[in-house]
């Protein structure tokens, strides 16, 4: 209410996105980080769910056209969508740095692949600015026989290890740029089967960190855990 500039695409009646084209959110952004850093100066780094779980910035909106929103940001339309994450993930390194901190920024895009990632995403981590690691899902976009039928995998594989073609592409596209990237991987239970805590599965956990050394993993996230 304080800031209707600040919104960029609406969806309903009562949400927004916060638009990344305007200096005010990421001033705002970059702010808040600072204060995070600056209160607990010993972080090593922070890992934001930059595209892909809950709508935050108007990239949420925008790469998806068939969004039932009522307005498009006139802002970032015509955007490219990787320069609309870099402008989010900016706002958090610059918030660190001027914390005095060398901490690490993960950006994580926490999205589907069927079977392969948006073009845009490949993009986005050969182009990552300067302190910003990108991450992908690792198994995401693996594809499964089972009992006559092909499955495409979503994330939190145990049983197939991969890397699915899609992180491949990052990974690749990223080590083109000369960037660090990330895999969010699955080396045990989550959420999801959280009665069983571990699965002895060794061999499988090794193929899955070899497929990481492979294609130059500099960094990884193991779990969802309690």
């Amino acid at each position: 209410r304080k800031h209707p500039d600040w919104v960029g695409c609406t969806y309903d009646d009562k949400m927004g996105t916060m638009c990344a084209s305007q200096k005010g959110v990421q001033d705002y952004i970059a702010n808040t980080v600072r204060d995070i850093f600056t209160a607990v100066p010993g972080l090593g780094g922070i890992i934001n769910i930059s595209n892909g779980e809950k709508v935050t910035s108007c990239l949420s909106i925008c790469c998806i056209k068939s969004h039932p929103c009522r307005t498009f940001c006139p802002r970032c339309r015509d955007v490219p969508f990787a320069e609309l994450l870099h402008r989010v993930n900016r706002a958090f390194v610059r918030g660190i740095r001027e914390a005095g901190s060398d901490a690490e920024f993960i950006s994580w895009i926490y999205r589907g692949a069927h079977p392969n990632l948006p073009d845009w995403v490949i993009e986005s981590a050969r182009t990552s600015p300067d302190g910003v690691i990108q991450q992908n899902n690792f198994e995401t976009g693996l594809t499964v026989d089972q009992e006559g039928y092909t499955h495409i995998g979503e994330d939190y594989w145990l049983a197939q290890p991969g890397p699915s073609h899609a992180f491949e592409d990052v990974a690749n596209a990223a080590k083109g740029g000369g960037r660090r990237v990330s895999a969010k991987i699955q080396v045990s239970c989550s959420h999801e089967i959280a009665s069983i805590p571990v699965l002895p599965v060794p061999g499988l956990l090794y193929r899955k960190f070899k497929g990481m050394h492979d294609l130059g993993v500099t960094d990884a996230m193991y779990c969802w855990y309690f």
